[in-house]
């Protein structure tokens, strides 16, 4: 089972080499959402989204580690 802290080192990985990376190339410029097709979606950039969905899953993940919830397959 994955643990908590196992978790976090890896979310420190994450920010550390991860988010630099992404913004180095330039996916805060590109949109994920909205723009001219999508007039109904609010914009937001590909980095912004990538990170929401990792911190989101991240909290789910850390969430069943704290309730013991095992997840075949599931480790950092």
């Amino acid at each position: 089972m994955l643990s908590v802290e196992t978790l976090e080192e890896v979310l420190e990985e994450y920010v550390e080499r991860v988010v630099p990376a992404m913004q180095q190339w330039n996916y805060h410029l590109l949109l994920a959402k909205g723009g001219p097709e999508y007039p109904h979606l609010p914009e937001q950039s590909l980095f912004t989204h990538v990170v929401n969905g990792v911190f989101g899953l991240a909290r789910f993940v850390r969430f069943l580690s704290e309730q013991r919830v095992s997840i075949s397959g599931l480790d950092e």
